[in-house]
């Protein structure tokens, strides 16, 4: 099974995604609504399993993500959202 890596940069209306593979080749990259219905297509148009890493930026979108993330039963790397001051 492949590793991947999932990097989110949110805002109000669009998220804006990076999917890794494990040696850090971008494997894919887009934009999807930040809604529970655009979240839902990230992962399943990526096949991203439970289990994965994601980098999330902090802000005031984050915690409303997290909370679609875990809906979905894919809160990825943990039982807390890995965040960060900006995804580098």
């Amino acid at each position: 099974m492949s590793v991947f890596y999932v990097g989110l940069d949110v805002h109000s209306k669009m998220t804006e995604y990076a999917v890794e593979d494990d040696a850090g080749t971008l494997i894919s990259q887009g934009r999807v609504p930040t809604t529970l219905e655009g979240l839902s297509l990230l992962v399943t148009q990526h096949g991203v399993a439970p289990g994965t890493r994601v980098g999330l930026e902090t802000g005031t979108m984050a915690r409303y993500v997290a909370g679609h993330l875990r809906g979905l039963g894919r809160w990825w790397g943990g039982d807390e959202p890995v965040c960060t001051g900006g995804l580098r």
